[in-house]
């Protein structure tokens, strides 16, 4: 574990104070401070960049249990507001479902400039057996400790 991630508190960030901001989503299972970099690039381009911490992300595993997808879109309404009222132009963006939630504000408010998804699944062809597992994979507990691949 590096001594950045070490240090790193789970909490929603905003980087930047300018007019154009963009409000990007971080991934299922995944955390905001995958966003750091992209937060500094952007941010020495002109553009800030709000990365909030979906609710259950950022803790621990079983935290996730007690949180609906709908959890998620609410805080990502609240999100918007927020970004609304510090910029005078919104993008919205994500990384996977990050990405969907994005999409998902995007087809509700006019008002928002663009899209940045990335991938994100937008369709799923799920075999039999897999819609068969599904509701007795919820109580599988599972847990891989995630590592970073790349050097900070």
């Amino acid at each position: 574990m590096s001594n950045n991630l070490k240090n790193y508190k789970p909490e929603s960030f905003t980087r930047g104070n300018h007019k154009v901001g963009v409000l990007f989503f971080h991934g299922w299972s995944s955390t905001n401070y995958d966003l750091l970099e992209l937060a500094q690039y952007l941010d020495k381009k002109g553009v800030s960049l709000r990365a909030p911490m979906f609710i259950g992300h950022g803790t621990q595993p079983e935290d996730l249990r007690s949180v609906h997808y709908r959890d998620w879109l609410d805080q990502a309404e609240g999100e918007l507001s927020l970004c609304q009222e510090m910029w005078d132009e919104v993008y919205v963006g994500g990384i996977s479902m990050g990405g969907q939630v994005a999409l998902y504000l995007a087809q509700k408010h006019d008002n928002i400039v663009g899209i940045v998804s990335v991938g994100t699944p937008i369709f799923m062809r799920l075999s039999v057996i897999t819609r068969m597992l599904t509701p007795v994979l919820r109580y599988v507990k599972v847990m891989i400790k995630k590592t970073l691949f790349y050097k900070k």
